[in-house]
């Protein structure tokens, strides 16, 4: 396998900021047709979200990890959930397990009422915005079944239940599964991409008789970092307190824990079959461009 990455602007790297180091080019890599996918190797990601593979790092997370990876078990008074199945915003109990989202509200925040006394349970407004309806579709696609999301999760025209809730962003966040990270978008008409009908940016891939070229695409880290869901402290504390982040970037997903992270365009842990017997740092230095 042959690995190239991008030369840094004057070949003077300490002029390059942290967060351009991953640039849209990535790696750029050429490897024979039929290699097998392996542990840091690099993949072509699908058009679609691998709903199979994060199953895999999350159930890796929940069965390797400890207790650095989960979080508090309770529920705040008075929360409530996104069912998705039934669509219902419902009253949590203890016997729940949820994801939460974060993500940028739009720049005006219209007033929000999802106090509507005539339809117990509550219920989402229709039609449901693009970001929520691909939530919930991740969220049913990790096999799980309730979503937590600010906006409709609490009642906005309760001074009091709002209160509560900010000062136990600890529970909420702390507490989720993972939390769903929209890091490629403004607003909730801006959906997911690789969900539904929100595409994904195209990878670069060339496919030649006996090889195949790639670019990894852009460090997801970077493109996290470069975006507008970065920049309000907010989102900040949400990504703080979550354990588990699943953040969709305009070309992959990359799940993070508070032991190790993943990426849809780099081979991780799934292609393991003993992984807490793996001596990562020796796999890792093997795996560097200078040594293939």
């Amino acid at each position: 396998m042959l690995v190239v990455t991008p030369e840094s602007p004057n070949n003077d790297e300490k002029n390059i900021p942290a967060v351009s180091r991953g640039n849209d080019a990535g790696y750029v890599v050429v490897y024979p047709n039929g290699a097998a996918a392996g542990l840091f190797r690099p993949r072509i990601v699908s058009e679609s979200f691998d709903s199979d593979r994060t199953r895999k790092w999350l159930r890796n997370c929940r069965d390797c990890h400890g207790s650095e990876c989960r979080g508090p078990s309770q529920t705040v008074a008075a929360m409530k959930l996104i069912d998705c199945e039934t669509l219902e915003i419902i009253p949590a109990t203890a016997s729940m397990t949820w994801v939460a989202l974060s993500y940028v509200w739009a720049t005006q925040k219209e007033d929000v009422s999802n106090s509507h006394p005539s339809l117990p349970p509550l219920q989402l407004p229709s039609p449901i915005p693009r970001l929520i309806s691909d939530s919930i579709a991740v969220v049913k696609s990790l096999e799980y079944r309730y979503l937590w999301v600010d906006k409709y999760c609490i009642d906005q025209q309760n001074k009091r239940e709002k209160i509560e809730h900010i000062n136990n962003m600890d529970l909420i966040y702390g507490g989720a599964e993972v939390t769903i990270i929209a890091a490629s978008g403004t607003g909730e008409d801006q959906g997911l991409p690789g969900i539904g009908a929100t595409k994904r940016s195209k990878q670069q891939v060339v496919e030649l008789p006996g090889f195949t070229i790639l670019s990894t695409g852009p460090d997801p880290t970077a493109s996290i970092a470069e975006s507008k869901w970065c920049t309000r402290g907010w989102t900040f504390q949400e990504a703080f307190l979550s354990p588990r982040k699943l953040a969709f970037t305009k070309n992959q997903t990359y799940l993070e824990c508070r032991e190790v992270s993943w990426n849809e365009s780099i081979g991780g842990l799934e292609f393991i079959e003993n992984p807490e017997q793996v001596d990562f740092h020796s796999s890792w230095k093997a795996s560097r461009p200078e040594n293939t």
